[in-house]
């Protein structure tokens, strides 16, 4: 992906506000031309939430194994973490189709993945709460590695529902 960073201490005073408005507040502010709107300052976990959003909702592939995973987590259809090489631990379960997608990782990517979901485990809103159509499930990306996770907090569970490759964001 091709981005253009700016050093936020090199905007204009008023540009600067509004860039920390959106990032204290969520709110977004509108950038005009002769009164028509042409750009948009959000935050930047906003922008993570709806490009991840984009991206996974537009891959039938992705959805596809996100509804088998959801139907496989309901079967109780799943491995544990220490299954898959990580650490004991009862708050991470891997929908069945999820672990399998783990051999495709090389070893780096599994011992990522790892350290993902322990992060996860401890910090369950780690990644980007996905948007609609996709409400409900949050998405952790850690270099090339994309998480997508279900917090079930009357189960005190994270069910693991995709595991796979993803661009690097910038």
């Amino acid at each position: 992906m091709n981005v253009n960073k700016i050093e936020i201490e090199t905007l204009p005073d008023g540009l600067r506000a509004s860039v920390l408005e959106c990032e204290v507040t969520g709110r977004r502010a509108v950038l005009a031309r002769a009164g028509r709107p042409v750009a948009v300052v959000a935050s930047w976990d906003e922008y993570v939430a709806l490009r991840e959003t984009i991206e996974i909702a537009a891959s039938g592939e992705i959805v596809k194994a996100l509804a088998a995973a959801d139907a496989e987590l309901a079967r109780g259809e799943v491995r544990s973490l220490e299954q898959l090489g990580g650490p004991p631990g009862d708050r991470i379960v891997i929908a069945a189709s999820a672990g399998r997608s783990w051999e495709a990782l090389d070893e780096g990517q599994r011992r990522e993945a790892i350290g993902r979901l322990e992060h996860v485990a401890a910090e369950p809103i780690a990644g980007a709460p996905l948007l609609e159509p996709l409400r409900g499930l949050w998405s952790l990306r850690a270099g090339g590695l994309r998480v997508v996770y279900r917090v079930t907090p009357e189960a005190r569970a994270i069910g693991i529902v995709y595991l796979g490759t993803a661009e690097v964001l910038d």
